[in-house]
């Protein structure tokens, strides 16, 4: 798997005001933890990257390579902060990956196709637009796609149904739905909407005469 790479800087014992400066120049702090670390790393890394990085849908599941001091680690994004007015990146956390060990992270689900349901007249609702899967980082996805076409009118696909891969299962402590096929209040099927009078189909009786 290519994974992009980002630059970044061992931060130490910084004076009063270098963390500002250093936002001014495009470094945003992080810190590296888990994994095989024995204790976090406080980091520096280079803001335009990261956002390219969290624009970039192709992206595996937010992992990437940190380079710092000499040295390479296979990390993921665990989590960001926003400036709420500048919505500027402010923090960003990282994990230490290792091969064969399990992480957690939160993926895309792309849902195509077109439902049953939805061409009898159901209304398609999304319930979920990530999911939380734990898997190792190498069989991590970048995110899920599920073809919704088979789901009739009132039903539901719920999050234990879908393959997301080998090796790869969602973190969920119950038992929750991905996408819901409603039908609208007051729809009722072909036959109900038949004009009145209408001949009824091949095969079926005809209605009785109502008596003069």
């Amino acid at each position: 798997m290519e994974l992009i790479a980002i630059k970044a800087v061992k931060r130490g014992e910084e004076p009063k005001g270098a963390v500002g400066r250093s936002r001014k120049a495009g470094q945003v702090p992080a810190v590296l933890y888990g994994g095989d670390m024995e204790q976090p790393q406080p980091l520096y890394v280079n803001a335009r990257e990261v956002v390219a990085m969290l624009d970039d849908l192709k992206s595996p599941a937010r992992q990437c390579k940190l380079d710092f001091g000499g040295e390479t680690r296979w990390a993921l994004i665990k989590d960001y902060q926003v400036h709420p007015v500048k919505r500027t990146l402010v923090h960003i956390d990282f994990q230490a990956c290792v091969a064969g060990q399990p992480v957690r992270c939160k993926v895309p689900m792309r849902y195509t196709g077109t439902a049953i349901g939805e061409k009898a007249g159901g209304r398609v609702y999304v319930a979920a637009f990530d999911v939380l899967l734990e898997a190792a980082p190498e069989n991590l996805p970048s995110s899920v796609e599920v073809d919704i076409t088979p789901i009739n009118a009132n039903e539901v696909l719920y999050v234990d149904q879908v393959n997301y891969g080998e090796g790869v299962k969602p973190v969920s402590k119950c038992r929750f739905p991905l996408v819901i096929i409603k039908t609208p209040k007051g729809a009722g099927t072909a036959e109900d909407e038949a004009a009145p009078g209408a001949a009824p189909a091949a095969g079926a009786a005809a209605a009785p005469a109502k008596a003069e």
